[in-house]
């Protein structure tokens, strides 16, 4: 099931990336985790969601945009993009984790609001969770990737309305 919250937020982070990088960025590749709890557990992560980043790194992706029809429309499809196809050549594909305890403290050394996020380039986490699972592990520690991840900042950004929205700086994951 899709995130509410931290889905939109990277797709205006990519919208901001774009205005700010335009055609000077590789092509990437997102699947995104929202948790909960001071590690990422791999039963999270699909072995299709993996094989798709992996697939991606290696061959780029040939797609047809499907834009599913909106909530309380009539119409079938929406307008969302001016044209039906989209190629691109092998780019780096990341698992994005978004470390969200705004409820409670999952630990004594992490304070209760912590909102960070985490790039990790696919292959990274393939064989780190390889070498945790050869260790009896489930799963990846915020420790982890605190120490392995390329951390986004935290951005409030106005929108053409001059309402505030917040997203994440992605720009680490290009360069």
């Amino acid at each position: 099931m899709a995130d509410s919250t931290f889905e939109p937020e990277v797709r205006r982070s990519l919208e901001w990336l774009r205005k700010a990088v335009g055609g000077k960025a590789p092509p990437i590749a997102i699947e995104c985790k929202k948790i909960q709890e001071p590690r990422l557990s791999f039963d999270k992560v699909k072995e299709h969601q993996i094989k798709g980043l992996l697939e991606f790194e290696e061959y780029g992706l040939a797609r047809k945009l499907v834009v599913s029809q909106g909530f309380g429309t009539a119409r079938r499809f929406t307008t969302d993009t001016p044209f039906d196809f989209v190629f691109t050549g092998a780019g780096r594909g990341y698992l994005l984790v978004n470390f969200r305890f705004t409820k409670k403290a999952p630990r004594k050394d992490i304070p209760k609001g912590t909102n960070r996020c985490f790039g990790v380039r696919v292959g990274e986490y393939v064989k780190a969770m390889k070498d945790a699972v050869a260790e009896g592990k489930a799963s990846l520690s915020y420790d982890w990737f605190e120490k392995n991840g390329i951390e986004c900042e935290r951005l409030r950004v106005k929108n053409d309305k001059g309402i505030a929205e917040s997203g994440w700086n992605l720009e680490p994951l290009i360069k």
